[in-house]
Order: structure tokens, then C-alpha cells, then sequence
């Protein structure tokens, strides 16, 4: 699988309207993974009221169980660099060990490079090694072995001349972008829909 080349569009059925209840075929074959990043985990608390956080994050950790949400370890990372002690940084510790999918390999990294390498900001802490660029590449590796896939990013405001948003590193490649609202509907959808599901295997 290769990047769009420059100047061709990246425009493919991968778009941002992809269907949120949409997540497995008739024999339960996952299709839609979603990659969440660092800015939607924390956004979260933002949108969400307080009473329903739990029940948001609880879903969002059965969804990395079952392989339907993936992010990659830099995330992980990110979040205990930013010292988030209440939700965001304990579920993403938790979460990390039930992933289903691994991190990208540094290959894709080379490979989508030319549409990753200014999501980094050029001020940043030369230590810190950002998540963004490791998203969009799982994303894309996700891609190549015929997943349909979305990253969840609330990182959408290109800064230039420091960096551009992932959100516009993710449409150079094709690959779909929501913002937290969207992910927390997926979310909800599919837990609903699980549930609807258990009490029918149930009856």
C-alpha cells in the first residue's frame, strides 16, 4: 500500500462519514477500528458531564478489548507526560495492556513521512517524542490490512510555520478524521449496540 503522491488526491472511500454503527460484518469479522489520540482522550471530560465519564471510558476500554479502538504507546506516554492522575491517565495505563493491535513499525513511518513530518512542532521538547506522527501510522498500517478506519483526534488547527494538525496529516492520506463529539457518539452507538446484541444471544 502506497501514500497518495504528491498532488494526486487522496480522496478514496475512506471518508469522514463513515457509518458509526457500521463495526463488524454478518460473522462478527471486526471492520471499522477507530485510532484515538491524546487530545480526544482528554477532551473527553470536557464534553462529557461528569456522571457519564465513567460510563464512557468503560466502553471505550471493552471497545479496545475487542480490537474496535486502538492507539499506539506513544499515546500512552503522552498522557503520563502531561500528568493527567484522574481518567484520562489511568484508563490509557489500563487500557494499553488489553490492546489488540501493535504499535506501527518504523517502516510506515518512512513511508507516510512526507505527510507526517510537520505534525510535529518544531519548538517541541527534543525528549519528548510526540504521539501524532505514531497515530496517523498505525491508522495507515490498520488500512493496509483492510480495516476501514477513522482517527479520533481533536488536534484539527494547523499552527504553521510550526506544525500542521493531525487531522490535516490524516485527509493528506485519506484516512478519516472525527473529533470528539463524533467518537463518543461511535462509542456509545457501539456500546448499545452490544448490549442489544448480548440480551439477544440471551433471550
Amino acid at each position: 500500500m502506497y501514500p497518495p503522491s504528491e498532488g494526486e488526491s487522496a480522496e478514496d472511500d475512506r471518508t469522514n462519514d463513515l457509518e458509526l454503527a457500521d463495526i463488524s460484518d454478518a460473522d462478527g469479522v471486526i471492520e471499522l477500528v477507530i485510532v484515538v489520540d491524546s487530545s480526544t482522550i482528554i477532551e473527553i471530560k470536557k464534553r462529557v458531564p461528569a456522571d457519564q465519564q465513567w460510563d464512557v471510558y468503560d466502553q471505550m476500554l471493552t471497545l479496545v478489548r475487542q480490537g474496535r479502538l486502538a492507539f499506539p504507546s506513544q499515546v500512552k506516554r503522552e498522557l503520563a507526560a502531561e500528568r493527567h492522575p484522574d481518567m484520562p491517565g489511568p484508563w490509557c495505563a489500563r487500557a494499553y495492556r488489553e490492546r489488540q493491535h501493535a504499535d506501527p513499525i518504523d517502516e510506515t513511518l518512512a513511508e507516510i513521512l512526507p505527510f507526517i513530518e510537520q505534525v510535529v512542532d518544531a519548538n517541541a521538547d527534543p525528549d519528548r517524542e510526540p504521539a501524532d506522527p505514531y497515530v496517523a501510522a498505525m491508522a495507515w498500517e490498520l488500512i493496509g490490512r483492510g480495516y476501514d478506519v477513522a482517527v479520533a483526534t481533536d488536534d484539527v488547527v494547523d499552527r504553521l510555520p510550526l506544525k500542521i494538525s493531525l487531522r490535516s496529516a490524516c485527509e493528506g492520506l485519506g484516512i478519516a478524521v472525527w473529533t470528539c463529539d463524533t467518537f463518543v457518539e461511535w462509542v456509545r452507538s457501539t456500546a448499545a449496540e452490544s448490549e442489544l446484541d448480548d440480551e439477544e444471544i440471551g433471550a
